[in-house]
């Protein structure tokens, strides 16, 4: 018997064959033998996790996952998936491409985080994935601004032709302009 152990990180054929005239028999020589071979993978499949999303948002958030070849066993439940909104997870895929995609929690500011760790599925070879590349975060804010004050004017009657407020929000607005306000008598 022989034992033939491949090396790591490699893909293709063992080959094993016997050249002509090692080995003696009875005063005669061998012939060369055939080869022999067998396909070998010894590298593990790796994971990418891309996303499109470079801003904060408040909106579902898509989750590109990529193994380096065809993998099987791959399922939601192997993803570690941290603050959305419980039940809104979205996954398809299979082979090499899988997607996720996962609203963020209700009144929450901070990070949707999605992990894939090593050894939760195989290639045809049923060699064990590595951990994905990155923990994917995308920035989320689903808390909405509110008006903190309102100050200025004045104590007494103006007669002047403006009046001067300061509106100080939660938190940074935009797009906020002096037609969205409601005014009386002015």
């Amino acid at each position: 018997n022989l034992i033939v152990t491949p090396d790591d990180d490699t893909v293709g054929d063992i080959e094993v064959s016997i050249p002509a005239d090692v080995i003696q028999a009875n005063g005669a020589y061998n012939l060369k033998s055939n080869i022999y071979k067998q396909a070998i993978d010894t590298i593990d499949p790796n994971v990418t996790i891309q996303w499109s999303e470079t801003n904060v948002t408040n909106k579902a958030v898509t989750f590109n996952i990529r193994f380096s070849e065809p993998v099987s066993g791959f399922t939601l439940a192997d993803i570690t998936i941290k603050n959305i909104k419980s039940g809104s997870e979205v996954f398809s895929g299979s082979d090499s491409y899988y997607t996720l995609s996962v609203e963020p929690k209700e009144d929450f500011e901070g990070n949707i985080s999605v992990f894939v760790p090593k050894d939760v599925a195989e290639d045809i070879a049923g060699n064990s994935n590595n951990e994905s590349n990155v923990t994917a975060t995308q920035k989320v804010d689903t808390i909405e601004p509110t008006v903190l004050t309102i100050t200025g004017g004045s104590t007494t009657v103006v007669t002047t032709k403006e009046t001067n407020f300061t509106i100080t929000f939660s938190e940074d607005v935009v797009g906020f302009s002096k037609y969205d306000l409601n005014t009386t008598n002015a």
